[in-house]
């Protein structure tokens, strides 16, 4: 059996020339490329309001019928990753992104960075390009020896990382979707783009996006009280 649970034209005529067996995936109105459901054997129905990890766990579901447990999806790869034993607590903040206006200020990261200083935490930082290092230098010059720059990690260092935090403060970039899948608290912050279909997704996870669709208008104040509840804890 072969499931295409990506739904575009491409995957589903890579599934059908290149591999054996009964191919299943979503139906005309379901699939993201309608033209794909063509070339499967048995086609399902799949909601397009759920959020798009629900709509792969309802194909696989009824692909190899069994009941879709009522719970969360849980993505179960912790123990891949175990963290490194770490004496003080610490947040990692996920501040790039490959788009400007998904971006939060420097100045909101600063302001927050130092809610998180004032409640006894390091702050760790990662950087891969030349202006992600710039910002990083920024931040780490104002709050002294309270954030730690990370260097280049791999994806399997940068997910230990997460692994021992005790909370991530993210941007949408998809390290904030590995931080859900890890199950490490975390808040999301988004402005233009609708989280409702393909944002984070697990548990301990907070979205929150902008009423006005602009990053800058999402306070400090707010995304710092925001994450006490998921850590159940003082607030500010």
């Amino acid at each position: 059996m072969i499931i295409d649970a990506q739904g575009l034209l491409k995957t589903s005529l890579l599934v059908t020339y290149m591999t054996c067996g009964k191919k299943h995936g979503m139906d005309y109105m379901s699939v993201r490329e309608p033209m794909s459901s063509l070339f499967y054997h048995e086609r399902h129905y799949s909601n397009k309001n759920q959020h798009a990890v629900e709509r792969i766990r309802q194909l696989f579901s009824l692909s190899l019928k069994y009941p879709i447990p009522s719970y969360i999806g849980k993505y179960n790869i912790e123990h891949l990753f175990p963290p490194q034993k770490h004496h003080a607590p610490y947040l990692i903040f996920f501040h790039s992104t490959t788009k400007f206006e998904k971006l939060w200020t420097e100045l909101n990261w600063s302001i927050i960075a130092q809610y998180a200083i004032n409640a006894g935490y390091c702050i760790k930082l990662p950087f891969w390009t030349k202006s992600e290092e710039l910002r990083t230098n920024r931040l780490a010059r104002l709050h002294c020896n309270q954030i730690i720059i990370l260097p280049k990690l791999t994806l399997q260092e940068i997910a230990i990382q997460i692994s021992g935090a005790t909370a991530v403060i993210s941007v949408d970039t998809g390290l904030s979707h590995l931080t859900a899948a890890l199950g490490c608290p975390n808040i999301t912050l988004y402005g233009p783009t609708n989280p409702k279909l393909i944002g984070t997704y697990g548990q301990n996870q907070i979205v929150l996006r902008s009423s006005t669709k602009k990053m800058q208008h999402l306070t400090p104040i707010h995304v710092w009280n925001s994450l006490q509840k998921i850590l159940n804890l003082k607030y500010i």
